[in-house]
Formats: structure tokens, C-alpha cells, sequence
């Protein structure tokens, strides 16, 4: 399909390179030293989490700096979700900030936290601040 697309504009495709997808590989989250929150949020997924869930888990468990970068639709989402249950559920009133790029993702993920927060339990209220919020009332989202 891309290669006739590439051809109707023009281009001469020369060498194609299949990569076979990986076979998931799946970690237990019940080694995870993670709140209760943050268990019940985890209970969703009862065959485990992908293993760089897993491993990025450990290392923000372990007070480290995570930085994910992997596919669309693999599970970048739960990591986040997780993080931010285990610091709503240590401390009340933590602020989570998440940035995206596009407004139409952030309605997306407007909703999977929702879903997310609710499902772990968190008594958290969850804001949208976008281009198009004044600033008056960015500040007092933010305080």
C-alpha cells in the first residue's frame, strides 16, 4: 500500500525491509512495591504488564527520572497512569501535569484518565488547560 502511494507521487521505491512484529512478553505486577491505589488500577491487566512497563515502573519506584519511548499502543499510557496513582495516593494533593501535543489527544486521554483515576480509586479532580483557556482561569487550575 505505501509503496504504490510512494510510486503514484513519483518516487522509485528500491529496497523494502520487513521487520517482523515481537512476540509480547508479560511481567507479573504483583512484585511491584506500589500502593493500594495503584494495585487496584494494575488488576486490570490480570496477564501481566509488558516487561518495559514493568522495568519503567521499577525505576520511578526506585526515585529515578523515566523517559518512554516506544509505539503508539504500547502501553506508554499505564506507566503515566500508575506514576501518578502512586503520588495521589502518598500525597493527596500532588499536582500531575501531562503535556500533549495535539487538543484532539487530549480529549482522548482526558477520558483514559478519568477512566484510570476511578478505577484505581484516586480522589482526584483532572483539568484541561489548551491554548484557547484564559489565563485567569489557567492560574487558579494550577494552584
Amino acid at each position: 500500500m505505501m509503496k504504490e502511494f510512494l510510486e503514484k507521487l513519483g518516487w522509485k521505491v528500491v529496497e523494502t525491509l520487513e521487520i517482523p512484529p515481537k512476540e509480547a512478553e508479560y511481567l507479573s505486577a504483583d512484585k511491584l512495591s506500589v500502593t493500594t491505589t495503584t494495585k487496584r488500577l494494575l488488576k486490570r491487566f490480570p496477564e501481566g504488564l509488558y516487561v518495559h512497563q514493568v522495568l519503567a515502573l521499577e525505576e520511578y519506584l526506585d526515585g529515578k527520572n523515566v523517559c518512554i519511548s516506544t509505539p503508539t499502543a504500547s502501553g506508554k499510557t499505564l506507566i503515566f497512569h500508575a506514576a501518578a496513582c502512586e503520588e495521589i495516593s502518598k500525597a493527596p494533593n500532588s499536582k500531575i501535569l501531562a503535556i500533549y501535543p495535539l487538543k484532539a489527544l487530549i480529549a482522548q486521554q482526558f477520558e483514559k484518565w478519568q477512566d484510570a483515576l476511578k478505577e484505581a480509586g484516586c480522589d482526584a479532580e483532572i483539568n484541561i488547560i489548551t491554548g484557547d483557556t484564559p489565563m485567569e482561569e489557567r492560574l487558579t487550575l494550577m494552584v
